[in-house]
């Protein structure tokens, strides 16, 4: 996992070509997502999905990849984003292909503030979930860039 500001996405190159890619495409991607859907960067290889939702304190499923690395960045409001272990929650739904995504029901080992100006990029295999309030309901738009491993 990694945690930093949008400003410090240099520090990150060379890691692999489609990271690369994303983070270099982050500032026009802000500009474009005005609404739910996806954004084209480099076909099924790095696209971004606009999302809009609202934060609540009732906690939903956690999620984990395997084919993509998740690098979340919030363009307007703040949310939490929970973390743990897979190995101490219990599994919901096997592994979709179709969402590159194993569910999970359990409770957090830790959490971090989403907010804009920030990104946080998710490996496959790091468990996380969304959506939860920081304190008071907000109205999200956000995007999550998808990166084929």
């Amino acid at each position: 996992m990694i945690v930093d500001l949008i400003e410090n996405t240099t520090k990150y190159k060379g890691l692999s070509d489609a990271l690369d890619k994303a983070f270099e495409q982050i500032p026009m991607l802000i500009s474009r997502c005005l609404k739910s859907g996806r954004l084209e960067v480099d076909g099924d290889e790095v696209y971004a999905n606009c999302l809009s939702y609202e934060t609540s304190e009732k906690a939903g499923l956690w999620e984990v990849h395997r084919d993509y690395i998740d690098i979340h960045v919030a363009v307007e409001g703040l949310e939490i984003i929970q973390l743990a272990d897979a190995k101490k929650l219990q599994l919901q739904q096997s592994y979709d292909e179709k969402i590159d995504a194993a569910l999970y029901q359990g409770d957090p080992d830790s959490s971090i503030l989403s907010e804009p100006g920030k990104f946080i990029v998710f490996f496959p295999g790091e468990v996380h979930r969304t959506a939860i309030c920081a304190g008071y309901t907000d109205k999200i738009n956000k995007m999550v860039i998808k990166v084929r491993i």
